[in-house]
């Protein structure tokens, strides 16, 4: 995985090149919750492993033209060049699948879940990497703050640098050593 500086460096071509052909570029934005709460009830070892496990299941869903990078402790981004709507609600749906592949693998005793939100670039509100970011985080924020039975959640307009609720449920991926498997799209 990229981290931070090696994500900035991928993403300056890819933004150029979707800026000079005005192809789509979507960013993901993912969180694991709760991470405290796996490391204080199971140990840093099993938070550890749940990262490890996500990072596994992004790199299996995603494209070989796409970028991947762990931003912060438990944040990462996803860059999917020449995407569209329905290419994000693929990875998204992929995603959820591998993640919990992965965690059955591993015999995860406890659920993990993750929150991702979006960006979709847009050369006249997303002067750099850092605002198509924020916009993402953002839009990753809100969807946390929706995230209740019955909530809408939230994904990005880019044509305002905005989120806007979205009618797709937030992704929840449990282990099946835990609970049964809920897979909602993010």
């Amino acid at each position: 995985l990229l981290n931070r500086r090696g994500l900035s460096l991928a993403a300056q071509p890819l933004l150029e090149q979707a800026r000079r052909t005005g192809h789509s570029l979507h960013l993901l934005f993912s969180d694991v919750d709760n991470l405290k709460v796996i490391n204080d009830r199971h140990g840093h070892l099993a938070g550890d492993a749940a990262l490890v496990a996500l990072a596994q299941a992004m790199r299996r869903s995603i494209r070989g033209s796409d970028v991947i990078a762990r931003v912060g402790g438990d944040e990462f981004v996803v860059i999917l060049p020449d995407s569209s709507e329905p290419t994000r609600h693929f990875v998204l749906d992929r995603l959820a699948e591998h993640l919990h592949d992965e965690l059955a693998r591993i015999q995860a005793p406890h659920a993990v879940t993750v929150t991702t939100g979006w960006a979709q670039f847009d050369p006249t509100h997303h002067a750099t990497l850092d605002a198509l970011l924020s916009e993402a985080d953002a839009a990753m924020y809100e969807r946390k703050n929706v995230r209740r039975p019955g909530a809408r959640t939230v994904g990005s307009d880019a044509r305002r640098g905005t989120a806007k609720p979205r009618g797709d449920p937030p992704t929840e991926v449990r282990s099946s050593t835990s609970r049964p498997r809920k897979v909602r799209r993010s």
